[in-house]
């Protein structure tokens, strides 16, 4: 299904279509599209799932070409304005995950539940710290090589070549895996959904931020929240920052995954998932 919000086009894949209860889900990134099918079969027996390509990427298209943080939330408002929902469940992953952060602090009232899976911590000097975590996490996971091409690659995604940035997120889902060597291929589909143009400019406008808005906003918030890290995730201390903002929140560690739980560790995800749904429909 494509929607048309004025400034995009956005691709929806919806799932469980005849169940009252929607789960919106936001995939990491940013620049790539969506990769969380596998999340919403766990969940689209009993509920609504709705998940999309980010503007730019994948199927989606940004009319304007531009990326600005505002219009990322935007474009969630348009899908739950088409969708005539009141209410949403947010799913989150990654990027997605700070996504969601951000326009549940900006629609408190909207939010059924919050479930932040590996999320990024937020924005400005956070990313930027984010980043360097991140950076160095991956150049622990490949020979000198690989991590020689990525740097190259990065490069060229950085002067607006999407081949550049598809290279990059290539051996970047591999370092996702414990051992890279073993790890399966990214979908070639996938890969060729990635936007240079959207990686860069969604980068810029997530620096410009100011984090301590989402603190504020956040500070108090009252809908069921659980946030999740995979043992061997790709942040370093920069994640206690999301867990001290919800400190109410459930907490939990998948100790046998990295940044893709449902992958690496999809009986453990599955329960942590399927008992917090259970419980945040009963309390919605």
């Amino acid at each position: 299904m494509l929607i048309n919000t004025g400034t995009s086009k956005l691709s929806l894949i919806i799932e469980g279509a005849d169940k009252s209860e929607v789960i919106l889900l936001l995939h990491g990134g940013p620049g790539v599209p969506d990769y969380l099918g596998e999340v919403a079969g766990i969940l689209s027996d009993r509920f609504k799932t709705v998940r999309f390509d980010q503007r730019g990427v994948g199927n989606s298209r940004s009319k304007n070409e531009e990326y600005e943080i505002v219009q990322y939330l935007s474009d969630i408002d348009s899908i739950l304005d088409h969708l005539r929902v009141d209410q949403v469940h947010i799913f989150g992953h990654s990027w997605g995950g700070l996504l969601a952060q951000l326009w549940a602090a900006n629609n408190q009232e909207k939010v059924k539940s919050l479930f932040l899976c590996s999320p990024s911590s937020g924005a400005g000097k956070v990313w930027e710290t984010m980043e360097k975590e991140v950076m160095n996490y991956n150049k622990e996971k490949t020979t000198s090589m690989e991590w020689a091409s990525m740097g190259l690659n990065s490069l060229l995604g950085i002067m607006g070549l999407n081949y550049g940035y598809r290279n990059v997120f290539k051996q970047v889902w591999k370092n996702y895996f414990l051992i890279p060597s073993e790890a399966p291929d990214a979908s070639k589909a996938w890969l060729a959904g990635i936007n240079a143009k959207a990686v860069n400019k969604t980068r810029k406008s997530v620096v410009a931020n100011d984090n301590n808005i989402l603190n504020h906003k956040l500070n108090g918030f009252n809908a069921p929240v659980t946030v999740t890290f995979g043992k061997y995730d790709i942040y370093g201390e920069s994640k206690n920052l999301v867990q001290e903002r919800f400190l109410n929140s459930t907490q939990t560690v998948f100790y046998n995954a990295g940044h893709l739980p449902w992958i690496q560790d999809k009986e453990s995800f599955s329960l942590v998932v399927n008992k917090f749904y259970g419980v945040a429909n009963k309390n919605g």
